[in-house]
């Protein structure tokens, strides 16, 4: 399609029929004045209209650009692949290696090949720009119907592309620019600068300092203040970002693992405030599922299941605080996971993980009733070695103690209750639920000495309730260990077959009787106490 089949200039028309006619008026002899005055001479002929001039200006600066950059960029590839070539050399040494990159490296820096580099996309842009400008003014002179069609299609995309020209400039965090987004981004410092300082009564120094400073930090400088600013802001966001992404049991677990060390380090300023609530739900969603197919898996071990044990629990401690981790001890007391009730590495692992230095004593209750309801569930089958390990650790019983009971049915719990209960009923301190979770067995199969050892401590704790009231600790210890009492003293008078140790009735020092029966008062093992019991007053 040429200018003619959309526009037909009149001018050109006119000029064409005036000098054909004269054509053929024209004398047959060359030499007349006639003839020469009716040839026609370049200066009668219209002259080059304006928009034509422009046009292709415009298009053929495009052109030339467009070439340009073809050519930049095909050398530019080529000086990449020599300098590769030559700096990266087979067979060379190391130290001979960093010398001739060393070599290259300062001529491409002496002349600014980077800069060339950087130039590329400025000129390619600059060639799209001058292409558009130069179809717009042709169309606008040739045919107005096409131009309106066209103009709409090429105004959306220059519009978008202004867009994001300007738009660092207001919002540092968006990094889609353009070449020209840094020019405009100094224009508009410039712009800002001059308006506070002429808007100013007073020429202040630091006002004007703090612009200049502005004026010559780029959009990177400007993103990287912006960032310290909001530091805590941006990790709680990783942080999210991170949670989400995670896939697999073991990437998780790392996760977990660097939570505490990453919210403690240097670089986190004051982040526990700022996490979202967001991340606290899904932090909260995601531990509760590893530990839920932690303990389902049967093929993970139990050193392993209470490594991650301590890990959840540390990274709760950390990103959930004391109501987290709390939260989680009560579900293990819930019985959420089983497995984890019956599982003597899990107590263990539980154990050093309250005695440590950096766990807050407000869970040591918690997990002190774990680990009794570990040592009170575990089987006769299961009192090993370990079993005697865990209970010496957390309750401070001998080795003996327990190695003599523990072939004798549920001798070596009754053995450990007597110790809590005398160590409690002498220090005047008792923990709620721990003695009460230490009567789950049956007296009944327990070695008879224990059992009257038992009576003679219960009428000695039933004398000081009578005598204290019922919010002394001897009253509470009665209501801790009456389950005991109640299963040792079944079809006597002492309480009712039904009593139980939540029955109201028991908050009344007065409503325990002390134990008469003779027979549990009968001579009593000869062997010392302290051989018998050892008892941890630490």
């Amino acid at each position: 399609m040429t200018v003619q089949d959309l526009k037909l200039n009149s001018h050109w028309q006119n000029a064409s029929a005036f000098h054909l006619n004269n054509t053929q008026q024209i004398p047959t002899d060359p030499n007349s004045p006639e003839s020469c005055a009716c040839i026609p001479s370049e200066s009668s002929l219209p002259p080059p209209r304006v928009y034509a001039i422009w046009a292709n200006t415009f298009l053929f600066l495009s052109l030339l650009i467009s070439l340009f950059v073809a050519l930049l960029a095909t050398l530019l590839q080529q000086w990449v692949r020599q300098y590769t070539r030559f700096t990266q050399q087979p067979g060379c040494s190391p130290i001979k290696r960093a010398r001739v990159r060393a070599i290259y490296f300062e001529g491409v820096d002496k002349y600014r090949i980077f800069g060339a580099a950087e130039a590329l996309p400025t000129l390619l842009h600059l060639s799209i720009c001058l292409f558009i400008v130069g179809v717009i003014v042709w169309l606008f002179n040739i045919n107005q119907p096409v131009f309106r069609a066209v103009i709409p299609l090429v105004a959306l995309p220059m519009a978008a592309y202004l867009w994001f020209t300007s738009l660092p400039n207001f919002r540092p965090n968006i990094p889609f620019y353009s070449p020209l987004s840094p020019s405009i981004r100094s224009f508009y410092n410039g712009v800002s600068y001059v308006i506070k300082v002429l808007s100013s009564s007073m020429f202040c120094d630091i006002l004007r300092n703090d612009y200049r400073i502005q004026i010559s930090d780029g959009i990177g400088k400007t993103a990287e203040k912006l960032t310290w600013q909001r530091s805590s802001e941006i990790d709680a966001r990783i942080l999210i970002s991170t949670l989400d992404a995670l896939g697999e049991d073991s990437a998780r677990a790392k996760f977990f693992e660097a939570i505490p060390g990453f919210l403690k380090s240097k670089h986190v300023v004051n982040l526990q405030g700022q996490l979202l609530e967001e991340f606290q739900i899904k932090s909260r969603r995601a531990l509760d599922g590893f530990l839920d197919r932690t303990f389902s898996s049967s093929s993970i071990s139990e050193s392993v299941r209470g490594h991650q044990l301590i890990i959840c629990l540390s990274a709760t401690r950390a990103a959930l605080g004391p109501d987290g981790v709390t939260q989680t001890l009560q579900d293990i007391l819930d019985g959420r996971w089983r497995g984890m009730l019956q599982s003597i590495e899990m107590a263990q692992s539980l154990g050093r993980w309250s005695n440590s230095t950096n766990c807050d004593s407000q869970f040591a209750y918690y997990v002190r009733r774990i680990v009794t309801q570990v040592v009170v569930g575990a089987t006769s089958r299961g009192r090993d070695n370990r079993w005697i390990s865990l209970t010496r650790d957390e309750f401070g019983v001998s080795d003996c103690a327990l190695r003599d009971k523990i072939a004798h049915g549920d001798s070596a719990l009754l053995s450990l209750l007597i110790h809590m209960t005398r160590q409690a009923f002498r220090s005047g301190f008792w923990t709620p639920s721990i003695l009460s979770t230490l009567t789950q067995f049956d007296m009944c199969n327990t070695l008879p000495e224990l059992q009257h050892e038992f009576c003679s401590l219960w009428n000695q704790i039933v004398q000081e309730a009578q005598r204290g009231g019922a919010d002394c600790t001897a009253a509470n210890i009665l209501r801790e260990i009456c389950q005991a009492y109640i299963g040792l003293h079944q079809g006597t008078d002492a309480f009712s077959a039904h009593t139980n140790c939540y029955s109201p009735v028991l908050a009344e020092p007065q409503s325990h009787r002390e134990c008469n029966i003779a027979s549990h008062h009968s001579a009593r093992a000869h062997v010392p106490q302290e051989q018998t019991l050892v008892i941890s007053l630490g």
